[in-house]
């Protein structure tokens, strides 16, 4: 379960304006600024290494929260060659150019801040490249409109196969950021075949770690990150304990700042457990770690009572109320603004699951106020 704030509807500004049926909602995911000292990280397409664990994955991972701090890196230089207007002309006058024009553009968020249209152009046409996401000779990328307020784009691949790989390199690093890939609000699944990627295609050499993490009992939340960690830090200190498949970090959608909480699932549902107990409570600089399943469901905490005659035991009668522990921290909740925006997404997220009539979430009064009780928990009232 994870919480994101919705996409607003203010109209859209491109570089370059096409038809309307490039409107499509804003993404929810904001671009965060680097920390003071820190320049824009190299835009090649470097994946996060997937290292084995380590012998002492919980000292591995002191290690790393000890050693974090913000690391000055060279920006590229490079400037993306883009396709003859002849060549893209002739392409464009193909009756099945206009036909799958749909399946073929894909959205690209979470764009550092200072990205062109070459830059991005570059960075696909040599990644796809690479990982065998082509299917002749050339580059993919036909176009690209980029919104340079919101920090995302619209990319037009050259077949439906391209787009399909460059779907699937969701979770790119480009620059130090990872790349969000989704299909446009427009796009109708049943209006076109299943496309698979070509079969040369391999993600896995890119490093990939994809965003999108999957709802079950293997996704795991990770609270209290400090607000200065970057993803790379943060999945650098997840990776103590083996290769993550998914991580999602919360974002402002207005600022694209750290909500401080982020969502992940390792490629080896195993060591999760293990990775729990060694993270969670972990202290990094003023701010204490809650790592937990996201899903607590099953297993022994709901352990049913034993077995009488017939076979039928106590069964657990349903509620309308619901306690979720850890959510927060203390200086989570101090801040107004940032208590309105964590009541927000609770209510959107948790409203998925029922008719949502009450989100209570204590905090701290002022100090002369008797101390509240379940600091830290959020109880949810459903009808």
């Amino acid at each position: 379960m994870s919480f994101s704030r919705s996409r607003s509807r203010s109209p859209d500004t491109f570089r370059k304006r096409r038809e309307t049926y490039w409107d499509v909602k804003e993404s929810p995911y904001g671009v965060p600024l680097p920390p003071a000292g820190m320049s824009a990280m190299s835009g090649h397409a470097e994946g996060q290494g997937n290292a084995v664990p380590a012998p002492n994955p919980a000292a591995a991972a002191q290690a790393v929260a000890a050693a974090i701090a913000p690391n000055a890196v060279v920006p590229p230089a490079s400037v993306a060659q883009q396709m003859q207007a002849g060549e893209l002309a002739a392409t464009m006058a193909q009756p099945t150019y206009q036909a799958t024009r749909h399946a073929r553009r894909l959205y690209v968020g979470n764009l550092p801040a200072d990205s062109t249209d070459a830059d991005v152009s570059e960075f696909f046409n040599k990644s796809m490249t690479v990982a065998g996401g082509v299917e002749s000779p050339g580059n993919p990328v036909l176009s690209v409109y980029l919104n340079l307020d919101k920090r995302f784009a619209f990319i037009e691949l050259r077949t439906m196969a391209e787009a399909a790989a460059a779907l699937q390199m969701d979770g790119v690093l480009f620059r130090g950021m990872s790349l969000r890939m989704r299909r446009p609000n427009d796009y109708n699944p049943i209006a076109f075949p299943p496309v698979e990627p070509p079969a040369s295609f391999n993600p896995s050499l890119l490093g990939i770690v994809s965003t999108q993490v999957p709802d079950g009992p293997n996704k795991v939340f990770i609270g209290g990150i400090p607000y200065h960690l970057t993803e790379d830090q943060i999945k650098e200190l997840l990776q103590a304990y083996g290769p993550l498949g998914a991580f999602n970090l919360i974002k402002d959608a207005n600022t694209g700042l750290s909500k401080g909480y982020a969502f992940f699932e390792y490629q080896d549902p195993s060591i999760i457990d293990v990775a729990c107990q060694g993270l969670n409570g972990m202290q990094i600089n003023d701010k204490t770690l809650t790592v937990r399943r996201a899903n607590q469901q099953g297993g022994s905490s709901q352990k049913t009572a034993q077995m009488g005659v017939g076979g039928v035991g106590q069964i657990q009668m349903p509620t309308r109320v619901l306690e979720l522990d850890n959510m927060l921290t203390e200086e989570d909740l101090q801040n107004e603004e940032e208590y309105d925006d964590i009541c927000e997404d609770i209510k959107e997220e948790c409203s998925k699951y029922g008719n949502l009539e009450e989100v209570l979430i204590p905090r701290k009064g002022p100090e002369d106020a008797p101390e509240a009780k379940g600091v830290g928990k959020v109880y949810l009232k459903y009808s």
